[in-house]
């Protein structure tokens, strides 16, 4: 009915957003489509695609959708990706208006059992959007089961032993004769024969970590470190020093989302 059909379309437009917009920050300029056919056309400007995306995302809004399924592209997955987009864009305002609503009483998201269940293959409130699939995923990352990986964590990458996030993110394992921390994380569950089911596409604490940004580059630091601090405590991790601010909040800002989101590919 007519009812479904603003459904179907509104998450078609939200997904078609979501594919040119990793296109756009991986290549630059790309070839806009409105025909599931071949067609020899030009490369747009980065502006006509910009302006693409946001066409698309309007159009997503359109239609409310509390779809609670995260493999369904909900409303609130539209603002968390509206909230990634307008920050490419510079529009700080913006970001933190749609990001301080979604982030209400998000503290509750950010626990133990939530984390754990991102990477266990079973239900977790963290999650806004995570397309449900039925192949393994990221198993390239593994070079072998007995000698090791392709990928070990950087010595930049550190976890406080109270982080609630480290036993997941890292991986200890023995290669030859050294034992070193390979990615955690879907490469962890490769390891462990645990099925993945969920790609986890969009998280609250991405809206977290976007919203900080927005606020140090507004040259609002107090805003930004409080933000990202209601996350690291939430997890058990040392806090960001409140005495930060310029470019050096900003790197401390990224150099956390790194931890956040290391081994998700991102």
């Amino acid at each position: 009915d007519s009812v479904e059909m603003a459904f179907i379309r509104s998450e078609a437009c939200a997904l078609k957003a979501l594919c040119y917009f990793d296109l756009v920050r991986l290549y630059g300029p790309i070839v806009l489509k409105d025909k599931l056919e071949f067609e020899t056309l030009p490369r747009s400007s980065v502006e006509d695609c910009l302006n693409e995306i946001d066409r698309l995302l309007d159009e997503a809004e359109k239609v409310q959708d509390n779809d609670s399924e995260v493999f369904y592209m909900s409303s609130d997955a539209v603002k968390a990706l509206r909230v990634e987009f307008e920050l490419y864009r510079g529009n700080y305002g913006t970001v933190v208006s749609i990001a301080e609503d979604l982030l209400e009483g998000a503290e509750s998201r950010w626990t133990k059992a939530s984390f754990e269940n991102l990477w266990s293959g079973n239900e977790s409130d963290e999650r806004i959007f995570a397309p449900y699939i039925f192949d393994s995923f990221y198993t390239d990352l593994c070079y072998d089961k007995e000698y090791g990986d392709y990928f070990v964590l950087s010595d930049n990458v550190r976890y406080d032993d109270s982080d609630i996030r480290k036993p997941w993110s890292e991986y200890p394992y023995q290669m030859s004769s050294v034992e070193v921390r390979a990615l955690g994380k879907y490469n962890r569950m490769y390891y462990e024969n645990t099925t993945v089911r969920y790609i986890n596409t969009l998280r609250y604490s991405g809206v977290c970590f976007a919203a900080a940004e927005a606020y140090a580059r507004d040259e609002k630091p107090e805003l930004a470190i409080a933000m990202v601090n209601r996350l690291l405590e939430a997890y058990g991790a040392g806090l960001l020093d409140t005495s930060l601010e310029g470019d050096a909040l900003i790197e401390a800002i990224l150099e956390e989302k790194h931890k956040e989101f290391v081994g998700e590919g991102v």
